[in-house]
């Protein structure tokens, strides 16, 4: 009975664990991409096609935002929301993520002006870098909940967090092959490749204590390893996954080879699909202090 309620809670919150999946590692790839940007050894048409292709990122985060939105129900709580900024964890994030978006939008918009100010770029895409770190923390903090026995812990901000770094690199790789970057990519293609496979190995090793934490939670009604008996091999699945997309889109790159992009893009869609497995997990271990789920 509840893994049933387990389940069916954490499937009504299928569009959070997109938000959650999608959101932090998005805003990454879109910060990773204003990396050559910020240089000025940059062809101009080059320059140009990169901040046009800033959509992708940008719509992958708006998609999971809209999202999210719809688990507010109707426009009223999304008012409610919004007027407990400062005071609620879900509130700074929805106003984090929407300020962000907003300063990505404005800047994606403005790449397609003829006229280039290279001053009033550098100082935007420094804003732009600022928010999308707050909005990454706010994102993971806001599941740091003390009434949330599974939850009240520094292993699921810091798996958040972790998991940005886990998909976003690869996500930035595949845009940045699309657009024709070559000029100083291999440099940035090996450390993006690196910080993959170091932030999945991080990772993994979070999704693993935070098991140990589910085995050592309960409240008065039910352990907390009940609610989700099938985490270990739902972790299982969610290793092959993070392994195969880090052998198939991170390695070459770290070993300073081009992969293919259908191989990048394979192994992006793996290390999401892994996050989302996990994210999953979590919202099935749901366990409120007190007597109830």
């Amino acid at each position: 009975m509840g893994v049933e309620l387990a389940f069916s809670n954490a499937l009504s919150e299928v569009t959070l664990v997109l938000f959650t999946t999608l959101g932090p590692a998005s805003a990454l790839a879109y910060l990773i991409m204003l990396v050559p940007l910020f240089g000025d050894n940059l062809a101009p048409e080059l320059r140009h096609k990169i901040r046009k292709y800033l959509w992708v990122p940008l719509v992958a985060c708006m998609f999971g935002l809209i999202a999210s939105a719809t688990h507010l129900g109707n426009p009223g709580n999304a008012l409610y929301v919004l007027s407990r900024v400062g005071a609620s964890p879900l509130s700074n994030e929805v106003f984090a993520a929407g300020f962000f978006l907003a300063a990505c939008a404005i800047f994606w918009l403005l790449g397609f002006s003829l006229r280039e100010d290279r001053r009033f770029e550098k100082v935007a895409i420094v804003i732009i870098a600022v928010l999308g770190v707050v909005f990454i923390a706010r994102v993971a903090f806001a599941y740091n909940v003390e009434t949330i026995v599974t939850w009240h812990t520094p292993v699921v901000p810091a798996a958040i967090a972790t998991s940005a770094f886990v998909a976003g690199p690869l996500f930035a790789a595949c845009v940045l092959r699309a657009v024709g970057y070559r000029e100083g990519a291999q440099r940035l293609c090996r450390a993006l490749g690196m910080l993959t496979v170091v932030a999945g190995v991080a990772w993994l090793a979070l999704q693993v204590a935070y098991g140990f934490v589910l085995s050592s939670s309960s409240n008065a009604l039910m352990p907390a390893s009940a609610l989700v008996p099938q985490y270990w091999p739902t972790f299982a699945v969610a290793v092959v996954l993070v392994v195969v997309g880090v052998v198939m889109g991170a390695w070459p790159l770290v070993r300073g080879h081009e992969a293919p992009m259908g191989r990048l893009v394979i192994s992006t869609a793996l290390l999401f699909l892994a996050i989302f497995l996990m994210r999953f997990a979590f919202y099935m271990a749901h366990l409120t202090v007190g007597v109830a789920l």
